[in-house]
């Protein structure tokens, strides 16, 4: 995982659970400090193309998604990548 506090650029991966797909992935993002103005979220399977996900509502700090849906075939094992960019 990488942030970059010039940018508020959030780069994270993490490896797919099978076990755990009914459950969505949480990421923490402090709207106050942050991104106060909004985001744009990217998250993507290794080697397919990134679903993009935008919200203006800073109303809550935590983005979730269950990655199990965003693919097709998701498998237990697969690489995920999720990119954060402040609007």
């Amino acid at each position: 995982m990488h942030f970059d506090t010039n940018t508020a650029y959030l780069d994270a991966s993490f490896t797919y659970n099978a076990e755990s797909k009914e459950a969505e992935t949480s990421v923490y993002l402090n709207k106050e400090y942050w991104y106060p103005n909004g985001y744009k979220v990217y998250v993507k399977r290794e080697g397919e193309t990134a679903k993009v996900y935008e919200s203006k509502d800073v109303s809550s700090n935590y983005f979730s998604v269950n990655v199990a849906l965003i693919s097709d075939d998701v498998k237990d094992g697969d690489k995920f990548e999720i990119t954060v960019h402040a609007n």
